[in-house]
């Protein structure tokens, strides 16, 4: 599970801020389907609904 805020990809303050975000975003991610090619990527709201389901 990857936990994540919006603050990380803006760039309000300091655009750097979002340019630094947003490329160590890409490469976790390049990473994770790199590694786990059948990786599942969902929302919070759909992880929610696993759980509550059970499965």
């Amino acid at each position: 599970m990857i936990s994540s805020h919006r603050v990380n990809y803006v760039g309000g303050l300091d655009v750097q801020n979002r340019s630094r975000g947003l490329k160590q975003l890409e490469q976790l991610l390049k990473q994770i389907t790199k590694t786990w090619p059948d990786v599942e990527f969902i929302t919070s709201e759909e992880l929610g609904k696993i759980v509550a389901n059970g499965s």
